[in-house]
């Protein structure tokens, strides 16, 4: 068998530099891509009591993200795992969670544990709506622990009745299977639980993963 030349030792060592150089340049640039790839999705997560500083500290959040990324945002993702809280939190939440939507991103909302009370609501400004197979949803009328003189009291009560109706409607035109009638008349002085299933067949969720 005969010596390989000087020239040729030299040419294939030359081709084994390149080809070491492509194969580090196509990494980097799947690395760039993934890393790309990545910062189109923002990843949030709502667990415990929904109030003021939680709301205000998730929508702060989102609003960095989408300030960072801008026209490569593409979804929104949020983590949900919430007994409830207060209603103007929850509504804050929900319409920046729509606000999104609009400006054309995609919002998944998943529930990983419980979405009840305000969490419900959050929930159902999700484009895409999934719950996990051991978590359970729950929705009630809004409650106030109102005081004062009757006619105040009076007011009080007509606002909640108010709320609630404007609440049926949300979830009568998310569900897009049940009236706000309908939904009013469940949720009269109980709370109404669904089970992943319960929830899919009333169109409270989209999917069950």
């Amino acid at each position: 068998m005969s010596k390989k030349s000087k020239a040729q030792r030299v040419h294939e060592r030359l081709a084994a530099i390149e080809l070491r150089q492509q194969e580090i340049a196509l990494r980097q640039a799947e690395a760039e891509y993934d890393e790309f790839q990545a910062a189109r999705v923002g990843n949030f997560y709502l667990f415990g009591d929904i109030d003021e500083q939680s709301a205000a500290k998730l929508i702060k959040e989102m609003d960095a993200w989408f300030a960072a990324h801008g026209p490569e945002n593409e979804t929104i993702s949020l983590t949900l795992n919430s007994e409830g809280g207060e209603l103007a939190a929850g509504l804050a939440i929900h319409d920046a969670l729509r606000t999104y939507s609009t400006l054309g991103l995609e919002v998944c909302i998943g529930v990983r544990g419980e979405a009840c009370s305000m969490a419900a609501v959050v929930l159902q400004a999700g484009d895409y709506r999934i719950m996990g197979k051991a978590s359970r949803l729950m929705v009630h009328q809004v409650s106030s622990g109102g005081a004062g003189a009757t006619s105040e009291i009076r007011r009080q009560v007509e606002h909640l009745e108010a709320t609630d109706r404007a609440l049926a409607e949300l979830f009568a035109e998310r569900s897009g299977k049940f009236t706000a009638d309908w939904f009013e008349l469940q949720i009269h002085d109980r709370d109404l639980w669904f089970t992943p299933a319960e929830a899919l067949e009333r169109g409270l969720v989209d999917a069950i993963l």
